[in-house]
Order: C-alpha cells, then sequence, then structure tokens
C-alpha cells in the first residue's frame, strides 16, 4: 500500500517533492556541520539522493555509498564515491559505487550525516526497509555513527495509530525529514 502510494506521486510528483525535501535538509544543522556524508543511492520511487549528492560534493563534503559484500550474511559496507559518480549494478540492480576506498572506521562524529532509506516510517521513527536488514545490520556494528536521517515522502508515514512492525534489531534513525515536516530531534 505504501509503495503503491510512492509509486503513485508520478515523476513530476516526486521532483516536485524531492526539491523540497532537500531544501529541509540542506537548512538542517546536520547537513551544514557534516563534512562526510553517508549516503544511499536511490533508484526506482526512492526519494532521489543524486541531486543530494552532487550537491554535498559542490560543497566539499566526501560522499560514501553502500555496496553489498555478502548477500548471503546480509553484509554491506560503504565506499567513496568518487566525483564521476561511476556506479555498477549491485546484486539488487541498485546501483553501487566502483571505488575500493571504504568509509573509515573514524568517521564517525557530529561532522557525519547517514542518510538511511526506506519503506514506511512511524510518527516514533520507526522504520521497514527492504527486507534485508543491510542497514540494521551495519548499525549495529557502527553505533558510533550519528546524525542518522531517513528521507521519505508524506505519504511514506503511517499516522500515530497505525503501528509499523518492529523487531528487536531495527534502528531508528535520529529523524525524518518529508517534503513538509522533520520528526524528531537531535
Amino acid at each position: 500500500m505504501i509503495r503503491q502510494a510512492r509509486e503513485d506521486l508520478g515523476a513530476a510528483g516526486r521532483r516536485v517533492r524531492d526539491e523540497r525535501i532537500r531544501e529541509r535538509l540542506y537548512a538542517d544543522p546536520a547537513w551544514k556541520a557534516a563534512g562526510i556524508m553517508i549516503t544511499y543511492l536511490s533508484w526506482e520511487y526512492e526519494t532521489d539522493t543524486w541531486m543530494i549528492i552532487r550537491d554535498a560534493m559542490a560543497e566539499g563534503k566526501t560522499v560514501y555509498a553502500p555496496r553489498i559484500t555478502d548477500r548471503q550474511a546480509g553484509r554491506m559496507e560503504f565506499y567513496l564515491l568518487e566525483e564521476e559518480l561511476r556506479t555498477a549494478s549491485g546484486p539488487y540492480g541498485i546501483p553501487e559505487p566502483v571505488g575500493d576506498r571504504l568509509l573509515p572506521e573514524d568517521c564517525a562524529d557530529q561532522h557525519t550525516l547517514f542518510l538511511m532509506p526506506g519503506v514506511a516510517f512511524s510518527e516514533n521513527r520507526d522504520r521497514i526497509g527492504y527486507g534485508g536488514g543491510f542497514y540494521d545490520r551495519y548499525l549495529e556494528r557502527r553505533t558510533d555513527l550519528m546524525n542518522r536521517v531517513a528521507l521519505c515522502y508524506d505519504c511514506q508515514v503511517t499516522d500515530a495509530v497505525t503501528k509499523v512492525p518492529l523487531l528487536p534489531t531495527d534502528i531508528r534513525p535520529d529523524r525524518i525529514i518529508t517534503e513538509t515536516r522533520t520528526i524528531g530531534s537531535w
């Protein structure tokens, strides 16, 4: 239902909403302070991150994106995304960076911004991903990463009554930014 609502926005509707989401993100103190941005590479009907990546690089931010390193174990790592934005199709058809520079272990501080994808979210910042658990496993290992922000459209946020089913291993974003609001605070 939520996936369909997101698809039903249409390309033009998503472009308008993506622009509003970018404006809200760029006004956020975490964006302004970030020297490193860790982000997903959007595909299909997700909130667009490609313009965000270009703008981050234009501002001198270093950008890392995920690559699945072990599909069976549900593991991914983040690799430097070079200015040419060279990618290759990963195991699920999702673009992945082709470079070999891994995200440094010592990069986590208030100057790092971590953008998370998801299918559905709640007012409590609960998150449903795509079912592979890649982000939850990664963040379980990297509890030091702060400034976790999910980007999504309003239609992906359930009301206060509707429950988003959670597993004990699910990790919430610190904030959710949609085209009309920001949910959560630092």
